[in-house]
């Protein structure tokens, strides 16, 4: 199973908008930061438990542990490209509501 194709059919990790997205099958239950997990380079990678998987490094841990752990050799963790997209950037993609171009009119 690779990091681009798992069992919850996530295809791209790599975004931490969609790495947010995988929390939120998580039951109210479980109280988390999502936005802090997500933006770590954590996601959810079962449709059930708390099994997180680091998208760089694909170190796996659960929720539930005091720490999480990325492997020594994480390139996102230590600072090195890793193809991460930022939820800013994803973000600066998306037009503002309301404009419309010159051809729409």
């Amino acid at each position: 199973m690779s990091c681009q194709e798992n069992n919850r059919g996530i295809r791209n990790p790599k975004s931490e908008i969609t790495r947010l997205s995988t929390f939120l099958t998580l039951p109210c239950t479980i109280r988390v930061d999502a936005i802090e997990l997500a933006a770590a380079g954590w996601y959810l990678y079962t449709r059930s438990g708390s099994n997180l998987r680091c998208f760089s490094c694909n170190v796996t841990t659960d929720l539930t542990r005091d720490r999480l752990l990325h492997s020594n050799s994480c390139r996102f963790f230590n600072g090195q490209e890793s193809g991460n997209i930022p939820i800013k950037e994803c973000l600066s993609r998306i037009p503002p509501s309301g404009d419309v171009s010159d051809e729409e009119m």
